[in-house]
């Protein structure tokens, strides 16, 4: 039997999103870097695979791919980027998503706008 246990106790980037809603609770992007110890030196791409769903996901428009060839581009070029995977934005209908904590997300991400994206993250 499959246990789904361990797949209940993942939070997702929306639901800690909402925090900043609730008083008492600091906003979505400190709470983002305490979670997944993140520096803004840090892209975040979902690599969310909904399996048993007819909805669409990142993993399914080649989020993993594009996270295996963003680890690549950033050891080619020496940079100090970490790529984080994350299991879901909530932004599946414009996947596949990357985003910089804190920035912008970068909807229907390919490798021309990480590209460009890491061009902007190492320009200051």
């Amino acid at each position: 039997m499959l246990n789904l246990f361990p797949l209940l106790m993942i939070r997702t980037i929306p639901e800690i999103m909402r925090r900043e809603q609730r008083p008492g609770y600091a906003s979505a992007d400190s709470t983002l870097q305490h979670q997944y110890h993140l520096s803004m030196a840090s892209i975040l791409i979902c690599t969310n695979m909904r399996t048993f769903s007819h909805q669409p996901s990142c993993a399914q428009r080649g989020s993993r791919e594009l996270a295996d060839w963003l680890e690549a581009e950033i050891s080619r070029r020496q940079l100090d980027i970490e790529v984080e995977r994350i299991v879901c934005f909530g932004q599946c209908p414009k996947g596949p998503n990357a985003r910089q904590p804190g920035k912008a997300f970068v909807h229907h991400a390919d490798e021309a706008k990480l590209s460009e994206l890491l061009d902007e993250m190492t320009a200051t």
